[in-house]
């Protein structure tokens, strides 16, 4: 039944044939478990997580439609990308990680937060690449994501250096200079 030409497929098979299959004799095979660091996410899983579920299609439609559109001519040339087969339980389980922070700034991500610019965004980590893939791919918060553009994480990281800075910090730098 599962030899060429019909590996896996469906086989008629005569009333003779499924005499016999019917008496083999059912013998049960154990199979030892083994310790996992964490338990695998299966589509199942995502799918019994309404908010998971919903940000994990969200931001693979996202991925998705940059993929679809790359190489197209708009106003500009859309860049060449490309993204995994399993793209959403790849969002997904990134989606899981305990706590969920901004791949640029470090900060706290929520599912679904009410403010816009603070939802997990996908980000290339080289955004020269036009690879989504598990090498190339993390979170970050919308706004972090619109601010690193395409500059390198150095780039990025000097710019929210003097983002955060407070007003009174800049004053008591120039009273030590």
């Amino acid at each position: 039944m599962g030899q060429y030409p019909n590996p896996g497929m469906v086989l008629q098979i005569q009333s003779d044939e499924r005499d016999l299959i019917m008496g083999l004799e059912i013998v049960e095979v154990p199979i030892p478990e083994r310790a996992v660091m964490k338990k695998a996410l299966t589509l199942q899983a995502m799918l019994g997580d309404k908010v998971l579920n919903e940000e994990a299609v969200r931001i693979a439609a996202l991925i998705q439609n940059r993929v679809d559109a790359s190489g197209s001519v708009q106003i500009r040339t859309a860049p060449q990308r490309n993204a995994p087969m399993d793209l959403t339980l790849l969002v997904a389980e990134r989606l899981r990680a305990q706590p969920l922070s901004c791949a640029l700034c470090g900060g706290l991500m929520l599912l679904q937060p009410f403010n816009k610019l603070l939802q997990p965004s996908p980000d290339r980590t080289d955004s020269k690449s036009g690879s989504y893939g598990p090498e190339n791919f993390h979170l970050a918060h919308l706004a972090c994501n619109l601010a690193k553009n395409d500059a390198s994480v150095a780039e990025f990281e000097e710019w929210l250096s003097v983002a955060t800075l407070h007003p009174s910090d800049t004053e008591l730098e120039r009273e030590t200079d």
